[in-house]
Order: structure tokens, then sequence, then C-alpha cells
């Protein structure tokens, strides 16, 4: 034994994997030991399955009469080495039998996950009377025990929720389907449950088998129900493809969640040119999607002069309503004046509704309209 012998500063080893070590002190003629107050004694250092060394110390008169009733025993456990660890640690005193006569540590889960890199001291840790019936030879044994936390917990695999594949499955194979639908010559089946509960614009229209769908695509329907079912997106690549499509049919029936996700991928992929800005406008106008109208708007104000030369323009003439924004647009644009309501984004926006728990579809004058409405509401309760 050593008193307050070091070794030199050793480097720790970081592992993800979940690891317990214990490591076993023995304090040999332990009666015979110091026992005044604060009288320190080592155990040396040992090193662990992981590489890290711990020294331990007791203190068998205890550390301080301050800290420590009489007739109490200290124990001290520190890493040697390294900048610490994260690890829960115990430290267990064994009767001759073997059995658990004492066992302490940060059992509480709030302090699990604490560093290790300085002594840990717990005062009261035995009664010296207790200590002495349970020497094996004369020598007090302590057993301590450290178990690792994993530096990236979040790391671990954890199998995905299979309730969303499995609806999924469940649509596609129709079993169980009660209702069904006729999207041009293809007969999609669904259950009348889900449509209640997630599409209930939808479900109130089924009241024939099959009810006819017009004015879409099978592709687009069945992106439609896939979202209803599961929450399933369609690839970038077809919302590119067919995103006028999606977003008419998410419109139609209120599936909001589609419709956004749908708007926001044609938006991030840059899809206007000047041969499809005015059907780009005109959707946008018509099925309230004003982060694609922005995009739409600011795209025909600084080509402005072209589209109107083209042929591309015509259809423009169908919404006056349309004609006029985009002419204040223009307008605006050459004065170097800014429209933007109350200065915030369409994200922005729908983000502070969705935050307050309200609905984030609409055109921005309406998104606007309903935040200051909650704002107003907010300062008068």
């Amino acid at each position: 034994m050593k008193i307050r012998s070091y070794l030199k500063r050793k480097g720790t080893m970081s592992r993800n994997e979940p690891s317990v070590s214990v490591l076993h002190f023995k304090f040999d003629g332990f009666e015979d030991l110091m026992n005044e107050v604060g009288a320190a004694v080592s155990s040396g250092v040992k090193t662990d399955c992981n590489g890290n060394s711990w020294e331990m110390e007791i203190y068998p008169g205890g550390y301080d009469s301050a800290a420590s009733d009489g007739g109490y025993c200290s124990v001290a456990i520190a890493l040697r080495g390294g900048d610490g660890v994260r690890a829960m640690r115990t430290c267990i005193i064994r009767n001759s039998d073997g059995r658990v006569a004492i066992e302490l540590g940060n059992s509480n889960t709030r302090t699990r996950g604490f560093i290790i890199n300085r002594w840990r001291r717990q005062n009261n840790f035995v009664k010296r009377s207790l200590a002495a019936d349970c020497l094996l030879e004369g020598a007090l044994h302590i057993d301590f025990m450290v178990q690792y936390r994993p530096e990236a917990p979040n790391d671990y695999y954890v199998p995905p929720n299979p309730f969303a594949a499995n609806m999924l499955a469940l649509l596609e194979g129709g079993e169980s389907a009660d209702v069904s639908f006729k999207v041009g010559n293809v007969i999609i089946p669904a259950h009348m449950l889900f449509l209640k509960t997630n599409a209930p614009i939808l479900a109130r229209q089924a009241k024939e088998n099959p009810t006819s769908i017009n004015g879409t695509t099978p592709e687009a329907f069945q992106h439609l129900l896939r979202y209803i079912y599961g929450g399933n997106l369609p690839d970038p690549s077809e919302m590119l493809n067919m995103g006028r499509h999606i977003i008419d049919i998410a419109d139609r029936y209120g599936i909001t969640g589609l419709k956004i996700a749908v708007e926001n991928t044609l938006v991030s992929s840059c899809v206007l040119t000047l041969s499809n800005v005015e059907d780009y406008l005109l959707l946008s106008h018509a099925k309230r999607c004003p982060l694609l109208k922005e995009y739409a708007t600011s795209f025909f104000v600084s080509r402005a002069k072209d589209i109107m030369n083209s042929r591309y323009s015509k259809k423009l003439k169908e919404s006056p309503q349309l004609q006029q924004e985009l002419i204040l647009a223009t307008a605006e644009s050459s004065w170097g004046a800014n429209s933007s309501n109350n200065g915030m984004s369409v994200s922005e926006l729908r983000k502070a509704l969705a935050k307050r728990g309200l609905d984030v579809d609409g055109t921005k004058e309406i998104l606007v309209s309903r935040l200051e409405h909650s704002n107003k509401r907010q300062r008068t309760e």
C-alpha cells in the first residue's frame, strides 16, 4: 500500500458500446490502520477493461470531523488520467460469506451521466465496526463497479415503428377494404375508417362503390391515399413530374401536409421557366399555395416584358384578380416598394401558426390575418 501514491497520468479510451468493469481494491491490516480523522490510505492504481486507471483511498477515521459522523470510515475514488469519463460508479463491501453488506453509489438516474474526472468522496461510507466484521484475513475488500455511459447512445439502432408500413401494406393489399374509388379506368380499394379519420372530405364523398374521382390521375390519387394512410410522401422526382396533379387533389380533399410538401419541393427545385410560369401562377393562386405564388410572382416580375410578349401569357387573362396582383407587384418592384404584409415569410408564418396549433393552409393574407388575430387574443387573455 502507498500513502497518496499516484501513477503517471494515463489517457482513457472512448467506447460507444455498453461496458461494465469491476475492480477489486484490498486494504490489508485494516484494524491496524491509522484511525486519525483525515488520514488516508491508498490502494494503489488499477486499470479497468477500457484502459482507464482508478485509485481508491480509505479514511479509517473519517475524512474530517465536520463531514463525517464519529465511528464511520470515508472512501474516495479518482480517475487517474484523461479528461474524465461518463459513468455510474458503485462501491461494494461483502460479508465473509460473500453476501453484500453495504453498497453505495450514484444510483440516482439524474447523476448517472456525470463526468468522473476528480476525487469523488463518500464521507459516511461504512461504520468502522461493520467494516471490521467484513474482514477477510484481516483485510478490507472493496469492489468498485463502473458502468460506462456510451458517448453517443442515440447512435444505437432502434427499429422503426411498423405502423406506417403496415398501414401502407393494408392499402396496397386491399384486405378488408369496404370502399373503392374509380380514377380513370383504375379501381382503387380503401378503408372507410382511415378516410373518416384522416380525410373526412374524401370520406363524405365516398357514397357509391366505386366512387368516381375526376380531374386527376390514378398515380396522383394513389399518392394522396399513401399520405392519408401512412404519411408517405412521393419521391422528389415524382413531385416534380406530377406536382400540379398532387397539389390539386390534396387541396381538393384538405390534405394540407401533402400539398405543402409538394409546394416546398417545387420551390426549392427552381422549376420555373418562361414556358411554365403562367401555369404555376394560376395553380398557386387557385390552390392557395402562397410560397409557390411568391416564387412565381418574383419570377414574373423579373421577366415581365418577356412573358407578356410571348405566347405564354394568354392564360393569365382567365384571372383578372391575379393579373391585377401581378401588375401591382411589377409596379412596386420598379418603385422599390415592399408589400410583404407584416414582414414575415410564408415559411415563418406557417411555423408560427403551427406552434400555436393553428391552421397553416391558406393564402399569405389569410395566414397573416390568422396570426394577428391570435396575437390579439393572447393580449386580451
